[in-house]
């Protein structure tokens, strides 16, 4: 039987994802597109957990990544600064095992986790020592046995990683630029031409692009739906700084205008600066970066984005991922998160990769856009700051919008009332958890009233008991950040 031919249009991390993907999972020939003339967009080095299964069920070993992209773990992030307070909170991935079985007998027998977080809520404590990855990792601790994590690693090392491993398997690479489509009669691209006349004949196209969308967007006319009326950022000046005692997570820094990163590696802290490039310009904010950190900085690349995503990934045989298909913001690094879970999705589509089957594209579209709409929700909520005095955030506060479908779920946030069933009413693949809002709208101060826990304060364990419990999985668990590190790389 001779095989399909899918042509991945595009490397970097996306690119690369893809083509590891459809190789490993989809018995059909993969080629990629990859012009070292253009290269890659080189960031984007902070994950979230569900790549750590995915790179799994790949047959790939996360640790893999840690030693030949300079990686380390990360256990969440934490928001420093975003009330003007000088404080910071933590939004830390989901604890396992015991550290998650609560029970509210005889109302719920198990799965009370969120419970505890509101009786911390009720009870005005702070989560930063009562939620246990939160705890632990601002002791720069790891416990790989109880709790969740993800992966931070160098970009482009790890994009000629997946390079390698998947040329390694037999996926095949053509160093070339794309300049035209030969279509057939239905609109669906047969043939690639290069700029060297030279073409390859193909049944499907992952566009993997990025900012150029040269498919989705050129060709196929896709809409644009921006985001732009309620994330404020749309420039990004990333740079590298040197090395620092490595912490498990993320820095995001409230500034001025916008926010900071700090991505600790290995041999370098991935940092970088988004900011309203209608309230400083790039030198203004080079500056503000240099005198924050007390030192001088270079700059790497200068990043112009409008936030959205595409009204629809799917159009003919051309399916868009990675930023060729959306872009929200760094912000709790939502990119590589949408691409593996648009690809992981394809695996209920089998069956129409190659068929025309609209029915069946427009539920992937829904789908994938109801999953990238969450995200932006989830971010959007981050900038209901309290107490920062710039312009920027003055304006911000005033003239925002609430996203449509998340306004229900704000007002039951500000009212103290959310629920896990508020945040379950679109089929999506990636989604934020009910805990997930609650470190952040606490962090953020948007509770506007006392949350009603009447029937629901007979926790087991109780808060203190979870606080024994928590220093005992500290001590018998619980091993030094940088010794594990430098352990997995020996």
């Amino acid at each position: 039987m001779v095989k399909k031919q899918i042509v991945v249009i595009g490397g970097g991390s996306a690119g690369w994802l893809a083509a590891t993907f459809l190789n490993y999972v989809f018995n059909e020939e993969v080629t990629v597109i990859e012009s070292s003339k253009i290269g890659i967009l080189g960031v984007g080095e902070g994950t979230t957990p569900p790549i750590m299964p995915f790179l799994n069920n790949l047959n790939i070993d996360p640790i893999e990544i840690i030693k030949k992209c300079s990686g380390t773990l990360k256990a969440g992030i934490s928001f420093e600064n975003w009330n003007g307070d000088g404080k910071k909170y933590f939004h830390g991935f989901s604890n396992i095992n015991q550290l998650q079985n609560f029970s509210l007998n005889p109302v719920f027998h198990q799965g009370c986790y969120s419970y505890y977080l509101k009786n911390i809520i009720h009870n005005n404590l702070d989560m930063n020592d009562y939620i246990y990855s939160t705890r632990i990792s601002y002791k720069n601790k790891l416990d790989l046995k109880n709790t969740l994590y993800a992966l931070h690693f160098d970009a482009r090392k790890f994009a000629e990683f997946l390079k390698n491993t998947c040329l390694n398997r037999g996926v095949k690479l053509i160093d070339n630029e794309v300049v035209d489509f030969n279509l057939n009669d239905k609109g669906n691209i047969k043939s690639i031409l290069f700029k060297d006349n030279q073409k390859i004949n193909c049944d499907l196209v992952i566009d993997c692009s990025g900012f150029a969308r040269i498919v989705i967007e050129k060709l196929y006319k896709t809409e644009w739906i921006s985001y732009k009326k309620y994330l404020p950022l749309n420039k990004g000046i990333p740079f590298f700084d040197e090395k620092e005692d490595l912490f498990p997570y993320t820095k995001a820094t409230c500034m001025k205008n916008g926010w900071m990163w700090q991505i600790p590696l290995q041999h370098r802290v991935g940092k970088g600066y988004v900011f309203n490039d209608a309230y400083i310009s790039i030198d203004e904010a080079k500056l503000e970066v240099e005198k924050f950190l007390n030192k001088k900085i270079e700059i790497n690349k200068i990043i112009s984005f409008n936030p959205g995503r595409m009204k629809e990934s799917w159009v003919k045989n051309c399916i868009a991922m990675g930023v060729s298909n959306n872009f929200t913001e760094p912000l709790e690094a939502t990119s590589l998160w949408l691409t593996i879970s648009q690809l992981d999705l394809l695996r209920q589509f089998a069956n129409d990769l190659f068929s025309d089957n609209e029915d069946s594209k427009n539920l992937y579209n829904n789908i994938t856009n109801s999953s990238i709409d969450d995200c932006m929700h989830f971010i959007w909520l981050h900038y209901q700051v309290n107490g920062q005095d710039s312009k920027f955030w003055i304006d911000y506060k005033k003239n925002q919008n609430i996203p449509p479908k998340f306004e229900e779920t704000y007002n039951n946030i500000k009212n103290n009332n959310l629920r896990h069933y508020d945040l379950h009413t679109d089929r999506r693949t990636a989604t934020w958890s009910l805990e997930s809002l609650l470190q952040i709208a606490y962090g953020q101060k948007l509770f506007k009233k006392n949350i009603q826990l009447d029937c629901y304060k007979n926790l087991n364990p109780s808060i203190n008991e979870y606080l024994m419990l928590m220093k005992n999985f500290e001590n018998e668990f619980c091993v030094n950040n940088d010794q594990w590190t430098k352990n997995a790389v020996s």
